[in-house]
């Protein structure tokens, strides 16, 4: 009898490590209105179109990430090119980076995206890329991009509910 049960708790063990090695993935299909804000600046700077479609992968042991299109209308890199989004840790925040055609990342991070399990809230920070010889260097200009928010209050709470700290948006 002992001897049935704990081969029956291996191999429980088993199936379970080996579903964590299986990862899942879903469909993401967004189409929202964004509003544009710089950081501290009750009013939006401009009101944007923003379209996340692709397919969202989770895995247990590594990153998990988004591949496909996320295009944010007034960026003409979005408009054109996939994008990857690769998320680490606890999820938030992925780190949004554009692709050629053959898959090939095009320089370095583009903006950072804080957003809920099913996508359609989020904050994405918004970066500046500027070229120094060689190099590209990013640095966050002070804007974000955040879905549904007409107003600066339900920005910073619905930027706090996806994980973009409260001390960076005063």
């Amino acid at each position: 009898m002992k001897k049935k049960l704990f081969t029956a708790l291996i191999l429980v063990l088993v199936a379970g490590f080996v579903l964590c090695l299986i990862p899942w993935s879903r469909t993401v299909s967004v189409h929202t209105t964004a509003y544009e804000y710089n950081v501290g600046q009750e009013e939006p700077l401009a009101v944007r179109d923003v379209v996340i479609e692709g397919r969202y992968t989770v895995y247990v042991f590594k990153e998990n990430q988004f591949d496909g299109t996320l295009s944010v209308s007034g960026y003409d890199y979005s408009q054109q090119m996939p994008a990857k989004i690769q998320f680490w840790h606890d999820r938030n925040p992925g780190m949004i980076s554009y692709r050629d055609e053959a898959g090939q990342p095009l320089g370095r991070e583009l903006a950072y995206i804080y957003c809920s399990r099913d996508f359609t809230r989020f904050t994405i920070q918004i970066f500046d890329q500027e070229r120094q010889g060689s190099q590209v260097i990013s640095h966050w200009n002070g804007r974000v991009l955040c879905a549904d928010t007409p107003d600066y209050e339900t920005m910073v709470s619905q930027s706090a509910q996806v994980g973009f700290r409260a001390d960076e948006i005063g």
